[in-house]
């Protein structure tokens, strides 16, 4: 958490003008993670989103690396590269809760 995060909602949101840069765009968002991504992927011309599956908050935080990798080759590149690995990201294991009353 960032020291920005304390003082929310103190800080006014961004309000666009709707003038945005022509430039490669690659939004990215966890599965697991209810985000405004996508909307914000969209507002760009040359825009690529990603879902990543079985993340949670920070799909780069993805164990394998394969998220980071995929964002590290589209800041080399301008457009998105092979996204195979992220079919191997495993689903998130759920444990029963110890003692729980239904």
């Amino acid at each position: 958490m960032t020291s920005a995060c304390l003082k929310w909602p103190a800080h006014r949101p961004y309000t666009s003008t709707g003038h945005f840069p022509d430039v490669p765009v690659l939004g990215v968002a966890a599965d697991l993670d209810a985000t405004t991504s996508v909307h914000a992927t969209r507002q760009y011309r040359d825009a690529t989103f990603l879902k990543v599956p079985n993340m949670g908050h920070v799909a780069e935080y993805d164990p394998s690396g394969c998220v980071a990798g995929i964002t590290s080759g589209f800041i080399r590149h301008g457009k998105l590269g092979d996204t195979a690995c992220l079919a191997a990201i495993p689903p998130v294991k759920v444990e029963p809760v110890a003692n729980s009353k239904r």
